[in-house]
């Protein structure tokens, strides 16, 4: 017979749970930096003073929109959880989340389903359970609906500050002009560099060309580079401000949840666009900006006949213009 043997059973020790932080800002301004920094913080202390709890990872996103698409450690961390790395993700709030209820839904049920819960400080509430999934899904439907009107408020306030002419983009300065807070000031030598810069587009100069010349004659761009970006000379060929006038609410908002960027063509009521004429010290004539702004559209290769508005397949050449 063999004898029995004393066991010790030892009782099971349990992990500390992996804990993820997620924050994300909108924008890198100053306020908004101050709100990440207070985010984290709050965030590292929450879950580090819990004993139960083992910090592995800060995910931080700064990104403007609904969309998950600009928000490359969001999908990292969905990453590591799938891949069992988490356990429990830690964040701010729903719409520091996903500012879109369905989109933040569907990433939520998810995590459940891998096992992996989701708490929301600004509410102390999670997902575990049926519970705090209903808890959720009431709070995520609240932040859109905030989000929404606030969304409504801020085009309501732009617009009314561009109408009584209280806006700080009639102010907005650009190359050629500095802002001395009540207006726009000229800048001499950089006035004058803008001057070439339309007077070679007229002489038939491309963009491309255009930037050659400024590199060879040593002129820096807005940012100090050697060598300037085409989209900065496009733009200054398309600005009415070195006219001497201000048009604001050139592009609007398309609204929450896409807020994408889109450009007012000035034929719809509801995005107005409004103009002060003279009001600071003109850089060109209007007639020299309205010839440039021909030539633009001549190189464009734009047609319209009776089938419509399509491109010609003759496309602008400058291989003969310049010494």
């Amino acid at each position: 017979m063999v004898p029995e043997r004393n066991v010790t059973i030892l009782p099971k020790i349990e992990q500390p749970k992996r804990v993820a932080i997620y924050c994300r800002v909108s924008s890198a301004s100053r306020e908004q930096i101050h709100s990440l920094i207070n985010q984290i913080s709050f965030l590292t202390v929450e879950v580090g003073s819990n004993p139960d709890f083992r910090i592995v990872g800060i995910y931080i996103d700064v990104h403007s929109g609904s969309s998950v698409a600009g928000r490359p450690e969001y999908n990292r961390m969905l990453q590591d959880c799938r891949c069992g790395e988490i356990d429990v993700v830690y964040t701010k709030s729903v719409s520091r989340f996903g500012r879109d209820s369905l989109e933040a839904m569907k990433a939520v049920q998810e995590l459940v389903m891998e096992g992996v819960l989701v708490h929301f400080s600004e509410y102390d509430m999670s997902t575990e359970g049926a519970g705090g999934m209903l808890q959720f899904q009431v709070a995520a439907t609240i932040a859109e609906d905030e989000n929404r009107a606030r969304s409504k408020n801020i085009i309501w306030a732009i617009k009314h500050q561009a109408e009584d002419g209280t806006s700080s983009l009639y102010r907005r300065k650009c190359y050629g002009y500095r802002s001395d807070g009540d207006g726009l000031v000229l800048v001499p030598e950089e006035a004058e560099n803008v001057r070439l810069i339309f007077d070679l587009y007229l002489k038939g100069y491309s963009i491309v060309k255009i930037l050659d010349e400024l590199e060879k004659l040593g002129i820096k761009s807005p940012t100090g580079k050697e060598r300037w970006c085409k989209r900065s000379i496009d733009t200054m060929l398309s600005n009415e401000k070195y006219t001497g006038d201000v048009m604001v609410l050139k592009t609007y908002s398309s609204g929450f949840p896409d807020n994408k960027r889109m450009k007012n063509l000035n034929v719809d009521p509801v995005h107005p666009m409004f103009k002060v004429e003279n009001d600071h010290a003109p850089i060109i004539t209007q007639k020299t900006f309205d010839a440039v702004q021909a030539e633009k559209l001549r190189r464009s290769n734009i047609i319209k006949d009776a089938t419509g508005t399509h491109r010609s397949t003759k496309k602008y050449s400058a291989k003969k213009v310049g010494k």
